[in-house]
């Protein structure tokens, strides 16, 4: 009986999954979205990012930029996975990106303090799905240390099991009307990037590798230092590897007028914030991108 259930849950899931949650729909969708945000006579940027950047950038105001706030149109595809951070990050342009036959001109990668680092938090249950069978052996050797190695392989293997806080999830905001509203709230609210319970010294090997893929591919990449509350410091790695991998540091921590009141928490922009960093970001990148100059009029205007 119980053997029945596990095997019914097994084939359901994967059918079933992508109504279970947005990430799972998203991820499903993923080789399309960026098969079609590369596929343009236009300059194509792909913004890989996380939480930073679904609260950061307005994207109202970035497509409106692409139109018609540059000389040759610039269409953004936006990649955002709420908690992804390096780990996952190099797992999704590895999956998704590195194999496009026609890949993106840019890639723009937000981040903040620790969120670059190869020690930093992963959704293993949700990391599974951007690895298939010849990533198992990295991930295990490389990537994580043994006493989560037993978790990814068993969400490699059970679907039931990877999705197991999903259906938990599901049957609280079924139960609890406010439920994913809070835990929004909660989420945004700031887990750390890496585990502060342990000692570790910072290595930032995936994404030496990620710029070394991007390179061989043509694609150049901009990190984009995102302003948050609480001054941080850029590590010299990080430097190091941009300026040997030949790509761009937007430095955008200090953005003129994103006081306190620009902000949800420490880390997250409200609406107008995003507006404030947006307007600021776009006046920057028209340095960076190929054959892209701002308009001569030189302004962006709040999409309505």
């Amino acid at each position: 009986m119980v053997g029945a259930a596990v095997l019914a849950a097994e084939m359901v899931f994967p059918l079933w999954g992508p109504r279970l949650a947005g990430d799972l729909k998203e991820i499903d969708e993923l080789h399309e979205k960026i098969r079609q945000g590369c596929q343009t006579p236009d300059v194509s940027a792909l913004v890989l990012g996380n939480s930073l950047s679904l609260y950061g950038f307005d994207q109202g105001m970035m497509n409106q930029a692409g139109h018609d706030g540059f000389v040759m149109p610039v269409k953004f595809t936006f990649v955002i996975f709420q908690g992804a951070f390096m780990l996952e990050t190099y797992h999704i342009y590895k999956h998704y990106i590195e194999p496009t036959p026609v890949p993106p001109d840019v890639l723009i990668v937000p981040f903040s303090r620790d969120g670059l680092t190869d020690q930093s938090m992963v959704d293993i249950a949700r990391m599974v799905y951007h690895c298939d069978l010849s990533d198992v052996h990295e991930v295990v050797r490389d990537e994580l240390g043994l006493a989560r190695c037993g978790e990814f392989l068993h969400c490699y293997l059970s679907s039931a099991f990877a999705n197991r806080a999903r259906v938990r999830q599901r049957v609280f905001e079924c139960l609890l009307p406010d439920y994913r509203e809070s835990e929004t709230r909660l989420r945004k609210g700031g887990k750390p990037a890496v585990s502060t319970s342990e000692r570790w010294q910072p290595t930032y090997n995936k994404l030496d590798q990620m710029l070394a893929m991007c390179r061989a591919k043509g694609i150049h990449v901009l990190m984009v230092a995102m302003p948050i509350q609480a001054p941080y410091e850029l590590p010299p790695q990080v430097l190091d590897i941009i300026k040997r991998h030949k790509m761009d540091l937007v430095d955008m921590r200090s953005t003129s007028d994103l006081d306190s009141e620009k902000y949800t928490d420490s880390t997250h922009l409200n609406a107008e914030g995003a507006r404030v960093f947006t307007r600021a970001f776009v006046d920057r990148l028209a340095h960076y991108l190929p054959a892209a100059k701002l308009h001569p009029n030189g302004e962006v205007e709040a999409a309505r």
